[in-house]
C-alpha cells in the first residue's frame, strides 16, 4: 500500500460562550483547526488533525502547521503508511522540528493501519486496558463564583475530574481555589492549572494558601528549573504540562523526580508515534498520565481516546474531552460516553468519518 494524495483543510472552531481565558491575559476566541486526509492505492483514505490555540498559548500556530505540512507531504507520496516508524523518519528529515506539523499525518497513518487490519487504533497501540475513562474538564479564568459554578455545570455532566485556569496575582488566584474547593465532592479530582503563569515565588505563595486543599498543582512556572525549584520546595502534587515536549525531556522528569504525573498532549509531541513512545517510557517508570490535546475537534478527541484506552489504567489519570472547546462537530463516531466516562470507538481506525460539508474544499492538496 502507498500514499498517493494528502489534501488539507482548514476549519475555524468557535469556542463555546466566546472566549477561553488563560493566565497572562492571553484569550481565544475560535482555535485555527487544520485537517489531513491520507488516500492510498489500495482506496484507503486515513484522518488526521492538529488544532491551534492562538500563536501564544505553544509554539504552534495554524499558518505554521499547513505550511509544515507542505513541506514534507510530497516526501511521503509513494511511502508506505503501514510502516508508521519509517514514515516519521521520512518527515523528520525533510523537516527540522514543527512536530505539531507532522502530527496529523501520523495520526492519519495510524487510522489508515487500523482500517486495513480492520481493527480499532486502542488494539494497536496495546489493546484495550479498563472500560470508561474519567474526563476532565477544563475551566476558563474567571471571577471565583464564576468558576465554581462553571465547574458545577461539568459537574452536572458527570465529569470526576476538574481542571480551572489560575496563575494571575497570588491573593486573586487564592480567592478562585477557596470557592471552587468549597463546593468540591469528596470523590472528585482538581488541577489548578497555571499555564506557566506565575514566578518562583508567586507559586510558593499560592501552593502554601492552599495546603488544606487536595489538589494538584498544573505547570506553575515557564521553565523546566524553576518547576524543578519550586518542586524541592514543596510536597504539594505537580503536574508538569507544556514543557512535556519530547522523550527526553520525560527521561529528565523522571530522573529528577520532577513530577507526579505529566500530561500528553498529542499534537504537542508529534503524533501517536511519539505520543505512545512517551506513553510507555511513562508506564515503565509508574509515572502517571493523562492524555490529551492542545485542542481540536472529533479527530483529535478520538486519538486522545485511543492512546488513553491502551494506557494501563492505574496510570491513566484522567483524559480530556477536546470536543468542549469547540461549538462545531467535524466528524461523527470517534467514541462512546456513558454518565461522564469516554470510551474509544471500536470501529476500524480511529473510527471517525469527517463531514465533508463542514471541512469544504481543501486549501492544498499534493499528489496527482
Amino acid at each position: 500500500m502507498k500514499i498517493t494524495r494528502i489534501s488539507v483543510y482548514r476549519v475555524e472552531l468557535p469556542i463555546p460562550g466566546g472566549v477561553y481565558a488563560l493566565s497572562g491575559g492571553r484569550s481565544y476566541s475560535a482555535c485555527d483547526d487544520t485537517v489531513v486526509s491520507v488516500e492510498t492505492d489500495a482506496g484507503i483514505t486515513g484522518w488526521g488533525e492538529v488544532c491551534a490555540l492562538g500563536a501564544n498559548y505553544l509554539p504552534v500556530f495554524g499558518a505554521g502547521a499547513r505550511a509544515g505540512i507542505g513541506e514534507v507531504a510530497s516526501h511521503l507520496i509513494g511511502a508506505g503508511p503501514m510502516q508508521i516508524e519509517a514514515v516519521n523518519a521520512v518527515m523528520d528529515a525533510a523537516l527540522l522540528g514543527h512536530d505539531y506539523a507532522k502530527s496529523p499525518l501520523d495520526l492519519a497513518c495510524w487510522d489508515i493501519q487500523g482500517q486495513a487490519a480492520g481493527v480499532p487504533v486502542s488494539d494497536l497501540l496495546g489493546g484495550r486496558l479498563g472500560g470508561g475513562m474519567g474526563i476532565v474538564s477544563s475551566v476558563s479564568s474567571d471571577t471565583p463564583a464564576g468558576m465554581a459554578a462553571n465547574i458545577a455545570g461539568f459537574r452536572a455532566r458527570g465529569y470526576p475530574n476538574h481542571s480551572f485556569k489560575i496563575g494571575y496575582e497570588p491573593k486573586a488566584d487564592l480567592a478562585r481555589i477557596h470557592a471552587i474547593m468549597a463546593e468540591a465532592l469528596p470523590e472528585e479530582g482538581f488541577h489548578a492549572d497555571a499555564n506557566r503563569g506565575w514566578t518562583l515565588d508567586q507559586a510558593l505563595r499560592v501552593m502554601r494558601g492552599a495546603q488544606a486543599y487536595d489538589i494538584y498543582f498544573e505547570q506553575p512556572c515557564a521553565t523546566y528549573g524553576e518547576c524543578l525549584a519550586l518542586r524541592r520546595r514543596t510536597d504539594q502534587p505537580m503536574v508538569l504540562d507544556e514543557i512535556v515536549t519530547d522523550a527526553e525531556t520525560v527521561l529528565r522528569i523522571i530522573k529528577d523526580d520532577a513530577a507526579d504525573v505529566i500530561n500528553i498532549k498529542i499534537s504537542r509531541v508529534g503524533g501517536l508515534t511519539k505520543a505512545r513512545r512517551i506513553r510507555d517510557i511513562c508506564a515503565a517508570a509508574g509515572l502517571a498520565m493523562t492524555i490529551q490535546d492542545s485542542c481540536g475537534s472529533e479527530i483529535s478527541q478520538a486519538a486522545i481516546l485511543h492512546l488513553a484506552q491502551s494506557t494501563p489504567e492505574q496510570l491513566r489519570r484522567s483524559v480530556w474531552d477536546a470536543t468542549d472547546l469547540s461549538d462545531l462537530v467535524v466528524a461523527d463516531g470517534g467514541q462512546v460516553a456513558v454518565d461522564g466516562r469516554l470510551r474509544a470507538s471500536e470501529a476500524p481506525g480511529l473510527g471517525i468519518t469527517p463531514r465533508m460539508d463542514v471541512l469544504g474544499a481543501p486549501v492544498a492538496v499534493y499528489g496527482p
